[in-house]
């Protein structure tokens, strides 16, 4: 996946800036390009959790059974 290889390069990445093999601005950028990536993730796994939420509210999900029968007589 993106995120996978991103933090793949991201580890390295500290490694070449401290060795003065990447510059301060590529390091700035890969580290956003990574976080923007992170936050994608996580927002669609919020959109997942809300509409999980949503059909489980929908098909009354954890409700209590409700019989139709209401035992009158005719």
């Amino acid at each position: 996946s993106q995120l996978a290889e991103l933090e793949r390069v991201a580890s390295h990445a500290s490694d070449a800036l401290h060795a003065g093999n990447l510059d301060e601005r590529g390091y700035v950028d890969l580290v956003a390009a990574r976080n923007a990536k992170k936050l994608e993730v996580l927002t669609m796994e919020q959109s997942l959790l809300e509409q999980q939420a949503i059909i489980a509210t929908l098909a009354g999900a954890g409700m209590p059974a409700v019989s139709l029968n209401t035992g009158a007589r005719p």
